[in-house]
C-alpha cells in the first residue's frame, strides 16, 4: 500500500516501507505504508472477516458462519450424512 502520487521512491526503494500480512487467529487482514519524509501521507488498511448469516436450503434455519465455528458446521453435516 503505497501512495503514488506523493512517493519518490524508485526501484526496491519503492517496496520496502510497507507490510502486509494476516493474522489467522483474528481473522484479518492488514497493509501499511510507513514510509516516506511527509508523516501525514503515512496510511494503514485492514479488513476482518466479522461472519456471515446463510439460510440452509434443506432446513429452512438460518445459521452465521465464522470460521472458528467450521469445525460445528462439519460435524451437524457428518450426523446427517451417516
Amino acid at each position: 500500500m503505497r501512495n503514488v502520487n506523493t512517493t519518490q521512491d524508485q526501484g526496491s526503494a519503492f517496496f520496502n516501507k510497507n507490510g502486509v500480512g494476516f493474522i489467522d487467529s483474528l481473522q484479518a487482514t492488514y497493509a501499511f505504508n510507513a514510509g516516506g519524509t511527509e508523516e501525514s501521507i503515512n496510511t494503514y488498511g485492514a479488513i476482518a472477516f466479522l461472519g456471515a448469516e446463510w439460510r440452509d436450503p434443506r432446513t429452512g434455519q438460518y445459521r452465521f458462519f465464522h470460521p472458528n465455528v467450521a469445525d460445528e458446521y462439519i460435524r451437524d453435516a457428518t450426523r446427517r450424512l451417516s
